[in-house]
């Protein structure tokens, strides 16, 4: 079982292996390395609390450190949007250090950086989507810390695909509801982690069928959801109008099928 104590320490070693890395010119990996610590400092904070601890301000401390020194690298590596999150990060956790005589400072210097951030990413086309994208897999890989959260993580993941399909971003898509299958796989076999990876196969298969022009491999998935469907054994309302669509759909796609056979 993991515990707060367990999770500071590992985040520590990452911070100090990063900076040595660092030293060495190995840029991007400390910049890996340090992001894998900012994962470890703020599970150990949540555990922390789930085990009735009270704040620690030398854990708060050099979390802020890490936070404000990833942010700084993100940023020189022109990586603005994850710079941007970081910065706020940072901001978030100086913030909780009222009683440091700098903390007030470089809690308004990361803000400043993280506005100046966001700031470069104007009139970017994909500036908004980074960002968000950004903050989405944020929270998958701190959910990926912990035991029993598949079909949180899945959740997350078909957030990410469904925005990335939107804004014409397909291929990019998909193996985002791939993996979303995966994890709902893993997860208990509820009939709503059921129909949610139906919905997966359905959204896969718009894209197979409206992005890549691929009938057989649409085929597949809308097959699949409506088997997952009638597995899953729910019929509300909006059951019953996703059924209905995925149902017209294929027979659609079938038609189509044909016809070029």
């Amino acid at each position: 079982m993991e515990t707060a104590e367990r999770q500071h320490q590992e985040a520590l070693r990452l911070t100090e292996e990063a900076r040595v890395i660092r030293a060495h010119g190995g840029n991007r990996e400390s910049v890996r390395l340090l992001q894998l610590a900012l994962l470890r400092y703020a599970e150990a904070e949540r555990l922390a609390g789930c085990e009735g601890l009270e704040p620690n301000e030398l854990w708060l401390r050099a979390r802020a450190e890490a936070c404000t020194l990833c942010a700084e690298w993100l940023e020189q590596e022109d990586r603005p949007a994850e710079a941007a999150r970081t910065y706020q990060e940072a901001t978030d956790v100086w913030g909780q250090l009222a009683g440091w005589p700098d903390s007030r400072e470089r809690m308004k210097e990361c803000a400043h950086r993280a506005v100046a951030c966001c700031r470069t990413l104007e009139g970017h086309p994909f500036g908004r989507l980074a960002l968000l994208l950004v903050h989405y897999e944020h929270q998958l890989n701190l959910l990926a810390l912990r035991t029993d959260t598949e079909a949180e993580q899945a959740y997350l993941c078909v957030r990410i695909a469904t925005t990335l399909f939107r804004r014409g971003y397909a291929l990019e898509a998909l193996p985002r509801y791939e993996r979303a299958i995966e994890l709902y796989a893993a997860a208990p076999a509820t009939p709503a982690h059921l129909f949610a990876m139906g919905e997966c196969h359905q959204a896969l298969g718009r894209l197979h069928a409206e992005a890549l022009e691929n009938l057989e491999r649409a085929l597949f998935h809308y097959r699949a959801a409506l088997a997952l469907y009638r597995t899953s054994e729910l019929n509300g309302e909006r059951e019953k109008a996703v059924i209905n669509a995925c149902e017209k759909t294929l027979a659609d796609l079938l038609t189509r099928y044909e016809r070029h056979q």
